[in-house]
């Protein structure tokens, strides 16, 4: 009898696995940029719009321009934008999605022949700002009004304690 039970038990066990296998119901779409002399352009944005609903995903290119964007809806057709700094952006329609494949798109951007303009950040110190020379450290303050709309189980201060990350109870950065 306890034969026939361990070796029903290893049957389950090797059919079992294969009865959790999930069914695939999306696609995706994956390629590479790269520019007129081949160089691989990292950080490309790729967009791919469903044109049907309206639905936008969005990317960036990794490492060697290697792209990918997984999960997209079977079927289409998509509308795929590549873009790059200092590059035209490439535009590419009717692509279809397949059930569990990758749709492969290869893009080389051309440059743009347009020189970027200068950007100038500026900034004001304001008056009781939240970075001051004055405050060392980090810092939560509640009010009376804040405390007064609280909800607390026990009507104990470790309900409001709870609000500062430095707080552990009453204890505030390893001291009382």
């Amino acid at each position: 009898m306890r034969v026939k039970n361990m070796v029903c038990l290893l049957i389950v066990l090797l059919i079992f696995p294969f009865a959790l296998t999930a069914q695939v119901t999306t696609g995706s779409i994956s390629g590479n940029v790269k520019d007129a002399k081949g160089t691989d352009l990292t950080g490309s944005t790729i967009e791919v719009l469903h044109e049907p609903s309206g639905s936008v995903y969005r990317a960036s290119s990794g490492k060697n321009g290697v792209f990918n964007i997984p999960s997209l809806r079977v079927g289409g057709p998509y509308k795929v934008t590549i873009s790059f700094v200092g590059f035209k952006p490439e535009v590419i329609t009717d692509v279809y999605v397949q059930l569990g494949e990758a749709s492969k798109i290869n893009v080389v951007l051309t440059d743009a022949n347009a020189s970027l303009t200068e950007v100038v950040v500026t900034g004001a110190a304001r008056k009781g700002s939240l970075i001051s020379k004055d405050r060392k450290g980090t810092s939560t303050n509640i009010n009376r009004r804040l405390i007064a709309a609280l909800p607390t189980l026990s009507r104990n201060i470790t309900d409001l304690t709870k609000l500062t990350p430095q707080a552990s109870g009453t204890s505030f950065a390893g001291q009382d």
